[in-house]
């Protein structure tokens, strides 16, 4: 069983190929996820710029996927609740997002 963090999820969602196949050639094996790592992918499709067409992306890819606790409710709170906090509190440039320490 590979548990996968949310590079490697990103990577599987859009198709990149060395992924992919690097899966593929493992054969059948089970992969997994945290809730986290769930919250972390519905936070990235809240602020994408393509929302709609991401959250779908995101749900098949969850359908095919087992996820370890916490629930899946808590971690869709976590997404969208953290997507909130971005939107309110951080600097509106991204690139100055990865200094921002929220207190």
């Amino acid at each position: 069983m590979y548990l996968l963090d949310t590079n490697h999820c990103t990577f599987l969602i859009e198709g990149e190929p060395k992924v992919v196949n690097h899966f593929r050639e493992l054969g059948k094996v089970r992969l997994a996820i945290s809730a986290i790592v769930a919250g972390e992918l519905r936070f990235m499709a809240q602020n994408s710029q393509q929302k709609t067409a991401n959250i779908i992306k995101i749900r098949a890819f969850l359908n095919r996927i087992d996820i370890y606790p916490i629930d899946d409710d808590t971690a869709e709170i976590y997404g969208d609740f953290k997507s909130e906090i971005i939107k309110r509190f951080a600097p509106k440039e991204k690139s100055k997002r990865k200094t921002t320490q929220l207190q």
